[in-house]
């Protein structure tokens, strides 16, 4: 069973790209989702030290998404990013 953090305020967009299946579809470490302009949701793999069950944690940043993944691909992590169509 995967361990979700920070959920509970995933919004609309989010919850229309599924984004539980891209999740578990992809390999990458980190899914990052543009909502608007400079706001960023981050989806991050990872593990519970204590139990070693998967965790993914979300994260809301803001910034630019280009900044965003020049930073993590420099840190080593395979990121993906998920375009939504916002015309729905």
């Amino acid at each position: 069973m995967v361990k979700l953090v920070n959920w509970r305020r995933a919004t609309l967009t989010e919850q229309k790209l599924n984004i539980t299946s891209i999740l578990k579809r992809t390999s990458a470490d980190i899914v990052i989702i543009p909502l608007s302009h400079s706001k960023l949701v981050e989806y991050i793999k990872s593990t519970d030290l204590d139990t070693m069950e998967p965790l993914i944690i979300r994260l809301e940043k803001k910034g630019k998404l280009t900044r965003e993944l020049n930073k993590l691909k420099r840190e080593g992590f395979e990121v993906k990013v998920v375009l939504p169509n916002l015309d729905n």
